[in-house]
């Protein structure tokens, strides 16, 4: 997938109301908040916290389906999915940084 398909621009145009400078806005909070969760799920993957990584997950499934991120979202429903059935050496955690740089790639380009 290309850096230009990465984020529905269409579904962030509407989570901004049309706002180019409130788009920027969602896509840093995004990747800040998500360099945030990824770090927490790590750490309650190493404690063997199902609550604590199934609730990370899902709030980036959350934040990164609202502006359109939509694999960085199916990697992390696919890691909310695995803590619901107590997989959590089964997370990709890798995937997860992955896609979120991929996020974050598009926002500097967005910024120029």
């Amino acid at each position: 997938m290309s850096v230009q398909h990465v984020v529905d621009e269409r579904r962030l145009k509407e989570a901004s109301g049309g706002s180019e400078e409130f788009e920027i806005d969602l896509l840093e909070l995004l990747v800040s908040d998500g360099r945030e969760r990824i770090k927490s799920l790590i750490e309650a993957i190493a404690e063997g916290d199902v609550v604590a990584a199934r609730h990370e997950a899902h709030t980036l499934k959350g934040s990164s389906g609202s502006v359109g991120a939509d694999t960085l979202s199916a990697v992390a429903r696919d890691a909310e999915d695995r803590c619901t059935r107590g997989e959590l050496d089964e997370i990709s955690v890798e995937s997860l940084q992955s896609e979120l740089e991929r996020v974050a790639d598009y926002l500097r380009g967005r910024r120029g």
